[in-house]
């Protein structure tokens, strides 16, 4: 087989590949695009639900995702008061925060915030919400661990390999097309 199929070949292997990882992706995205998974408790009539980014958070930035529901109407508020604060390992008053919490643009229904978090241990968050039906609070606990440092080394390895394919598969075509061309050339 040419080069120029072998070089085919390799693009649409690249590609199938870079689709299925998008397809895998968007099976996990739910609620305002980026929170997998939430923690839900039941306080006052309401239903309060509280996600990070990443799902497993670490040392450093975090983005919480937090929507208060209605338990009787099953409609997320869209005007609450939302605030967050949270309390290091081994701390008695809040190291961060009450900060206000502010709507997404994509889904007014889910209030976020970006934080650094730089203690690993067990972090107390509370999450104060004032609603029509009167102001209340809910507690919760996440586990701040140090990241994986693996994580991104087989990221760059595995982007390092599409390009060195990608590069010699340009390569072998670049010398089939112009050994093709000097054929050419010496026929007339």
């Amino acid at each position: 087989m040419s080069d120029t199929g072998n070089f085919l070949k390799a693009i649409i292997a690249t590609m199938i590949a870079f689709w299925m990882t998008v397809f895998i992706t968007l099976q996990f995205v739910d609620a305002n695009g980026s929170v997998r998974r939430y923690e839900i408790k039941q306080i006052g009539g309401h239903e309060i639900g509280l996600g990070t980014v990443p799902a497993s958070p670490t040392v450093g930035v975090v983005h919480f995702v937090v929507y208060v529901k209605d338990l009787e109407t099953e409609v997320s508020y869209m005007d609450a008061q939302v605030s967050f604060a949270a309390l290091a390992p081994y701390s008695q008053n809040p190291d961060i925060g009450p900060i206000p919490m502010i709507n997404t643009v994509m889904d007014p229904a889910y209030y976020e915030l970006n934080t650094s978090l730089d203690e690993e241990g067990m972090w107390f968050i509370v999450i104060e919400f004032q609603t029509p039906s009167g102001k209340n609070s809910v507690n919760y606990q996440i586990n701040i661990q140090q990241p994986n440092p693996i994580l991104p080394i087989l990221t760059v390895s595995a982007l390092l390999a599409v390009l060195v394919i990608l590069g010699v598969s340009a390569r072998a075509w670049v010398k089939e097309y112009r050994k093709n061309s000097y054929t050419r050339k010496n026929k007339k």
